[in-house]
Parts: structure tokens; sequence; C-alpha cells
């Protein structure tokens, strides 16, 4: 097994006995009557010296990895088809605005992948995106900028509907209820099919982001 610097262990993409556990458990989940059956981490390991891992089943090239990605999907996608539930997939933000060849080394290219799927969902939390990308020393002063072009750029990529994922949660900068505002007017403005925010201890402080601006209540 894979281990990464923090001693986290990786599945082996490569293997049907990992695609089979995963589908297996999708199954289940759309049996108990869920509608939607969202999949994170569909990708390689991107963690610790990955130059050194060694695959039994297939070499570690781009062609292979988005190959064995996709496999995934298309047979999840055959095996809860007879529930017709939702199917929805966690990428890396970054996916989307790379050029279309990309895999960034994961297996995860947006347009293999989009087709396969009812929503694509990038995980666009501007504070990991890096000094430089779109043009920002540091992105993540620049919440709605971030969020909007990375949505845009999502968008270009597919006709299948961007739902993406929302930082909720301070690193680098400190992100309180305007920052959490911004990202999803941004995603409202950029044509994003709803929004997602995501904080590591499920704990989300502000009433206000889930209600819609008709709703809330006039200012005193």
């Amino acid at each position: 097994m894979w281990t990464d610097a923090k001693g986290a262990g990786w599945t082996n993409p490569f293997r049907q006995e990992v695609v089979d556990y995963n589908i297996a458990i999708a199954v289940e989940v759309a049996q108990m009557g869920f509608d939607e059956i969202q999949v994170d981490y569909v990708r390689f390991p991107s963690d610790g010296d990955v130059t050194t891992i060694a695959y039994e089943e297939a070499e570690n090239t781009m062609e292979n990895r988005t190959a064995a990605i996709n496999s995934f999907l298309a047979q999840l996608r055959t095996a809860l088809r007879p529930w017709q539930v939702f199917t929805s997939v966690d990428l890396f933000g970054l996916t989307v605005s790379v050029a279309p060849s990309s895999d960034m080394g994961i297996g995860q290219r947006v347009d293999d992948i989009a087709p396969l799927v009812d929503y694509v969902c990038p995980m666009i939390y501007p504070s990991t995106y890096i000094s430089g990308n779109f043009g920002f020393e540091e992105p993540a002063n620049h919440p709605y900028d971030v969020v909007y072009r990375a949505t845009q750029d999502a968008l270009r990529r597919t006709k299948t509907k961007i739902r993406p994922w929302l930082q909720h949660y301070s690193w680098q900068v400190t992100y309180g209820l305007e920052e959490l505002q911004l990202q999803r007017q941004a995603a409202e403005d950029a044509g994003a099919w709803g929004w997602t925010f995501w904080n590591a201890g499920g704990r989300y402080n502000y009433e206000e982001l889930f209600i819609s601006p008709q709703e809330q209540p006039p200012p005193p």
C-alpha cells in the first residue's frame, strides 16, 4: 500500500477490486434511498514522493491514469442506473483551469470525466491556489475573482452542470462572512448550478449563507 508523508494509505485505482468495492458501497447507499452519490478523491496519489510508486497492473502514464479513472466512473454510472440517482464527482480546483490535455498527474481530466456524471464539483478553495494562479500574488485575498474565474473555466469545458465546493475555513487568510458571501455570489454570477461549502469540522457558522437574498430579513 502506498502511504504518503502523513502516513495515510491510498488504494490502487488500477485494481478492479478497488473499483468493485467502491461501487458496492455506492449501490448500497442508492438502495437506502439517497438521491445522489458524490464520489471524492477519485484520483491517483498526489502526496509524498509519487515518483517512487510502482504499479503492477499498468505503467504510471497519463493515458493509463485517465483510463482507470474514466473506467471507474463509467462502471459506477452503469451500476447505479437501476436506481436513477444523480452522480457527482469532486475534482481538484485547478483541473478546470489547466490545459485540457493535462491530468495534473492524478488521472483527473475534466473533458473525459464530465460526460460520465451529472455534476462536476471542483474544489475551488482560494487558499489552496498558489502565487501566480489567475495572475494574483495571493489568490486567497481574492475570493470572488478566484471562484468566478474558476467556475467560468469549468463551464467553458463542458455542458455538464458545475456545482463548485467553496471554502468555509481560514487558512493563510481569515475568512469571515464577507469572504464566504463573496464566494457564493461569484459562483452564482458565473453561472454555477448551485454551490456547496466545505468545513473539515462540519461547522457552518453563518445562517445567512444558506438563505437566498429574497428570504433574508431587511436590516434593522
